[in-house]
Order: C-alpha cells, then sequence, then structure tokens
C-alpha cells in the first residue's frame, strides 16, 4: 500500500504527519477511495480472520469500528469534516477499539490477541 502511487499522494494527509483543517480534495478523495477498495478493505478481510480464530467475541468488536471507520471515511471523501476531524475521530476510535479488545482479553484470560490491537 505505501508504495503505491494514491498512497504516495496523500500521505501526509492520510497519516496525520501534517495537521490539515481542510477538506480532502476531490483527487484526494479519488486516491482515499482507492486505497480503501484496493488495499484496506482486503487487511480487513485478513484481522477479521485472525480475530475469528483467535476468539469468537472479537469479529463483532472489528464489524463495530469497521462500520464506524466506512462512516468517517465516508465523509471525508464527500467533503464533510477536514482532515483534521477525520484524525482526531479516527483516534479516538482507534482508542476505543483497543480499549475493548484489552476488556476482552483480561475478561477472557487471553495471553494475547495475536498482534489484532
Amino acid at each position: 500500500m505505501v508504495a503505491s502511487p494514491a498512497f504516495q499522494a496523500i500521505k501526509d494527509q492520510f497519516v496525520g504527519l501534517k495537521p490539515f483543517d481542510r477538506a480532502a480534495t476531490p483527487l484526494e478523495a479519488r486516491h482515499i477511495v482507492y486505497l480503501v477498495e484496493n488495499h484496506l478493505r482486503p487487511c480487513r478481510e485478513i484481522q477479521l480472520e485472525i480475530a475469528g480464530r483467535t476468539h469468537p467475541s472479537l469479529p463483532p468488536l472489528f464489524d463495530a469500528a469497521s462500520t464506524k471507520w466506512d462512516a468517517l471515511v465516508a465523509r471525508l471523501v464527500r467533503q464533510q469534516i477536514t482532515w483534521a476531524e477525520y484524525h482526531r475521530n479516527n483516534n479516538a476510535a482507534r482508542m476505543e477499539l483497543n480499549n475493548q479488545l484489552e476488556a476482552t482479553r483480561i475478561a477472557l484470560q487471553l495471553p494475547s490477541l495475536n498482534g489484532l490491537q
């Protein structure tokens, strides 16, 4: 993914290297859609498979987080939020998922989550 031209074109914005308090441009939006469809969704499927093999209670947590992330990305692509808002919300959602995963790991007494956090 990181070698793809689409990622290289928006890497500063997408990974939050620079605080962009503006909406995604139409070209950036096209790059985002390409990255999601061709790189991030396939990774998500692998992550769900690993989660399911680790414990059956984990995939629903990832599904819920994915639904939130999809909605967040859709808002970014439709220029309804800025890059800065995307990163604030994405970081909060990621922290929420990590907290849920850790609470689940402790409740189920699992030694690890196989790198899912």
